[in-house]
């Protein structure tokens, strides 16, 4: 039987764990955050703006279905698909943030975008 970890261990693995999950669930409280200055910044109608978060929980339904179906939280280790998933979905918020212009870009990135949020969610963590 292993012995129990240090306390300085469990301590930093919660640490690590908690501004993990913080960090990734920002992917998916970004853009509501930022909905107004959104709508400034690239002139979008409210429609438009409609438009673009339903795209975010499309994405987020069809990241969840793609996980589900796919059995990828049984073939890899929840962490490895968190941290990939996380960076993954950072990329595409810094590219939203840096490269879109126009609607049809802007709700590409926020799709993919919403689809890596699936991953950094706590029922994958727990699979």
């Amino acid at each position: 039987m292993p012995a129990d970890p240090s306390p300085g261990r469990t301590r930093f693995a919660l640490a690590a764990i908690v501004v993990a999950q913080l960090l990734g669930a920002s992917l998916w409280f970004s853009a509501n955050a930022a909905a107004s200055d959104l709508q400034r910044m690239w002139s979008l109608s409210p429609g438009e703006l409609g438009i673009l978060t339903g795209v975010v929980t499309l994405g987020f339904i069809a990241g969840t279905l793609t996980f589900s179906l796919s059995g990828l939280a049984d073939r890899f280790p929840a962490s490895r698909i968190f941290a990939a998933c996380a960076w993954a979905g950072a990329a595409l918020n810094a590219g939203f943030a840096l490269i879109a212009g126009g609607l049809a870009i802007i709700a590409r990135l926020a799709w993919l975008g919403a689809r890596a949020t699936t991953a950094t969610t706590p029922p994958l963590e727990s699979g």
